[in-house]
């Protein structure tokens, strides 16, 4: 697969949320030739170079960009609905047509997935067990119709795995805390799949450069991680409770897909790299 050419201008959605600070942090010490991020916020910018807009105003002010990622959306807890993951991802997609990009990449999630023990790959028939993920199967929905009109830009839906740093697993963590976790009937703990901010920031990049890639792919690494691992990374003691029968052993992604334009290493699901780039990012712990 070839790359698009050098020096491609990429308008950063949600830069001021969690993801969007995690990711501009390491973004900054990647620092890619191939691409220039210009970051865009719904608040007034804090940074030089960095542009204000929310969907309604005005574009007049903001430059004309090759793509556009959309890190914004809803999440439980945050205080906005759910159904505007889809509100947004039209924006984001309207946004696109005014700047002229011609590929957008949007946050979704693999909570759309229904985990069954076995390596989950976009292909599988997804039924989201959650509001949220139902949510964004909602919104991947919507980009897979949008797409089709005529003139729509190249679109990816990223199924991002638990994200380093920005999970419910690592709020809970501390260096010198406790938390407690499931045992199951193996005597082990839970299993999921996780992706370092650092491969994060190197798959968007990827993915935005490479244009034959499009629908929903996964994004973690290529190994599950062991919950148990990460909290003896952080310093973190365990307190061990019987698994529910609802509980869930193990949330595995299949990464063949995104592979194909960005093979991650064995050491991508190791608990330190995870817990070093997550101090990288900035925002935890």
């Amino acid at each position: 697969m070839a790359p698009s050419p050098q020096n491609m201008k990429v308008l950063v959605l949600g830069a001021s949320g969690k993801l969007g600070k995690m990711l501009r942090a390491v973004w900054a010490e990647q620092r890619s030739p191939l691409v220039d991020l210009v970051y865009c916020a719904r608040q007034s910018p804090k940074r030089a170079g960095d542009v204000q807009w929310s969907p309604g105003d005005r574009t007049d002010h903001l430059p004309c960009v090759d793509a556009i990622v959309a890190l914004w959306g809803a999440v439980p807890g945050s205080g906005h609905s759910l159904d505007s993951n889809s509100t947004l991802a039209r924006s984001a997609i309207e946004l696109a047509s005014s700047l002229g990009a011609t590929r957008v990449l949007h946050c979704s999630s693999a909570a759309v997935y229904h985990p069954n023990g076995a390596p989950l790959r976009e292909e599988d028939d997804v039924e989201p067990p959650t509001e949220y993920g139902k949510s964004k199967r909602s919104m991947e929905r919507l980009i897979e119709q949008l797409s089709q009109e005529p003139g729509a830009p190249s679109m990816v839906s990223m199924r991002i795995a638990n994200v380093a740093g920005a999970d419910s697993l690592f709020a809970n963590m501390k260096p010198g805390g406790s938390l407690r976790l499931d045992r199951f009937a193996d005597g082990q703990g839970p299993l999921r799949s996780y992706v370092a901010p650092d491969d994060l920031a190197r798959a968007i990049v990827a993915l935005v450069l490479v244009k034959d890639i499009a629908g929903p792919v996964n994004i973690a690494a290529p190994a599950v991680t062991a919950m148990h691992d990460l909290a003896l990374a952080v310093g973190c003691r365990v307190a061990w409770q019987d698994a529910p029968p609802q509980a869930i052993a193990s949330v595995s992604l299949n990464t063949s897909k995104l592979a194909r334009i960005l093979p991650l290493s064995d050491r991508s699901s190791d608990a330190s790299y995870l817990v070093n780039s997550a101090r990288r990012g900035g925002v935890w712990p």
